[in-house]
């Protein structure tokens, strides 16, 4: 094993991190990453998402610069996905579609990107909202919004959402979702901190592997992120996985949290080492 991954071994171990949500390790805002982290064997964005989505993020952001205790939770592009964009207020979690609409307002989103958006939120006490963005020239694209205030509606009423309105200090446990995006977000932080470069991520619970990186010896890897509450077993699933990715040195990491954990609060958290789990030879 590297010496580089020995290194995060050494910084990591037995320690434990006590972060608000809202800041986690690294401060949270909008950074378009799509260009540096692409997926592998994924087709790329079109030009146009991409200027429609660096339009939305830009637009959010400026809402969120406005309130205290409004941050990013993701703000990268990654795929699979169940949203574009999701950030938290106080005590609730928006889960954002970007919605592009021609002159005349017909929504060009896909029924099954609205499907797994609603399927995600249901299950992880998200607010599924639409980003409607009018594109009237799609030779010469300028996008335009329509709505007001944080142009945002709700997926399943369609009435206008203003998160100033729904957050509360309410305590509100963190779901599934969350939890297992901040263990992923630590490794990356890890990751930065040891430069290693990370090739891309997703945090879609159930599809595996979590995070692709390149070793030191410009070796390509794959890591398999889990949490749980009191220990972390490796799941049966790396058999299957490592099946898959037989060709790429794999990795695993388990992060154990406290019990309650709540959104805006701190975050307990051991971590105690990543483990190669199969070399490609």
């Amino acid at each position: 094993m590297s010496d580089i991954i020995n290194n995060i071994f050494d910084f990591i171990a037995s320690k434990n991190f006590e972060k608000e949500k809202g800041q986690g390790v690294v401060p949270k805002k909008y950074v378009d990453l799509s260009q540096k982290s692409k997926e592998i064997d994924k087709m790329p964005p079109s030009e146009l998402f991409i200027l429609v989505r660096d339009f939305a993020g830009e637009y959010i952001q400026q809402k969120i610069n406005a309130l205290d205790e409004c941050n990013w939770i993701k703000a990268e592009m990654t795929r699979p996905f169940f949203d574009h964009f999701n950030f938290r207020y106080k005590n609730q979690v928006f889960s954002v579609l970007i919605d592009i609409r021609d002159k005349d307002n017909n929504s060009l989103i896909p029924p099954e990107f609205i499907k797994r958006q609603l399927g995600e939120s249901e299950k992880n006490n998200l607010i599924p909202c639409i980003f409607p963005v009018v594109i009237d020239d799609f030779d010469n694209p300028s996008p335009q919004i329509k709505g007001n205030n944080w142009n945002l509606i709700s997926t399943i009423t369609q009435k206008e959402i203003v998160p100033e309105d729904l957050g509360t200090d309410e305590k509100i446990e963190m779901s599934p979702w969350e939890l297992h995006n901040f263990a992923i977000m630590q490794m990356r932080y890890m990751f930065k901190m040891n430069n290693i470069k990370v090739i891309s991520f997703q945090d879609i619970i159930g599809v595996d592997p979590q995070i692709w990186f390149i070793d030191e010896n410009g070796n390509k890897c794959w890591l398999v992120v889990r949490y749980d509450r009191e220990e972390v077993k490796k799941p049966p699933e790396l058999i299957e996985i490592t099946r898959r990715c037989f060709k790429s040195h794999g990795f695993f990491a388990g992060f154990v949290f406290d019990s309650d954990i709540y959104r805006g609060g701190k975050i307990g958290m051991k971590f105690s080492g990543m483990e190669q789990i199969h070399t490609f030879m």
